[in-house]
């Protein structure tokens, strides 16, 4: 899968449109479950997506392995 900028950013602004302040709970939904699918093609787009909402709220980013919760 080829993940570009354009991609990361489109999902991110879909998620903070669809869930608003429940965004960041939803990608991280969205990484544990691809996680334990092993859909790691998935999973790389949704770390960047997660990554990326990290930077736009100002939080510290997480590494890869990081819970949320």
């Amino acid at each position: 899968m080829n993940i570009d900028d354009e991609t990361v950013m489109t999902t991110l602004q879909n998620m903070l449109d669809r869930y608003g302040d429940d965004a960041l709970f939803e990608v991280e939904r969205r990484v544990d479950e691809l996680r334990l699918s092993g859909n790691d093609e998935a999973l790389s787009l949704w770390l960047a997506v997660r990554q990326a909402l990290f930077r736009k709220l100002g939080l510290p980013e997480p590494g890869p392995q990081h819970p949320l919760h």
